[in-house]
């Protein structure tokens, strides 16, 4: 006989994980306040430097997909995940999402949105860059429709940021569009990340509403 559990087991257990997840935001927020303090002290460098290296990323949009790629002097290696990938993926998608402080409270009351889903492993093109270790250190999902290429997911652990990771990613995603003869790659942008979108070669088509407030439209043409 299968016992369902109790309306009390439930929001018992659902505190549970919420005060988890909250004790794990407390960590995240100490980490970030650290980063933010060493990037506040070089910012007028780390702001250059870090354009530069997006910049000299742009040039090298005709190289292969996969392989070993170097990024302000870190090499990342890109390749397809697989399902031994999960609990990293996991791990990394729960991180980075906390690690925004103006998404932090929405999330944390909806911990269902805080979970990578297994199934986007046999639903999309995954894409992880390493280092050497073999460390997952950011991730990128699309999917391909109508004639294009839609970007799902682009995280990166909250310890590489800054750092090339997610620029890796996107030019892997645009040379993927080009290899398949695909013209443009599409992304619902968090109006956080404009910026970072922006300087990807992103431009904005539209607002649009999504689960957890508004969102940018945002479209990148494939260089020839």
């Amino acid at each position: 006989m299968v016992t369902l559990p109790s309306r009390f087991t439930v929001t018992r257990r659902r505190e549970e994980l919420e005060a988890a997840l909250r004790a794990q935001a407390r960590m995240i927020r100490s980490r970030a306040s650290w980063i933010g303090l060493a990037g506040r002290l070089h910012d007028d460098e780390a702001g250059k430097a870090e354009i530069l290296c997006r910049s000299a990323a742009r040039q090298r949009l005709a190289r292969p997909v996969g392989g070993s790629q170097p990024y302000c002097g870190v090499m990342f290696r890109l390749r397809d995940a697989t399902g031994d990938d999960l609990p990293r993926l996991q791990e990394v998608f729960l991180q980075s999402s906390l690690s925004n402080e103006g998404d932090r409270a929405a999330l944390i009351d909806h911990p269902e949105a805080l979970v990578f889903p297994a199934v986007s492993l046999s639903s999309g093109r995954v894409r992880v860059a390493t280092i050497e270790s073999d460390l997952i250190v950011g991730f990128a999902t699309t999917v391909t429709k109508d004639g294009f290429v839609e970007l799902v997911d682009l995280f990166t652990d909250p310890d590489w940021m800054r750092r090339g990771v997610a620029t890796a990613l996107i030019d892997d995603v645009v040379a993927f569009a080009r290899a398949i003869g695909v013209s443009g790659v599409s992304v619902i942008g968090n109006p956080h990340a404009t910026q970072f979108y922006q300087q990807a070669g992103f431009v904005t088509e539209s607002q649009v509403g999504t689960d957890f407030g508004p969102g940018l439209r945002m479209h990148l043409t494939v260089p020839t």
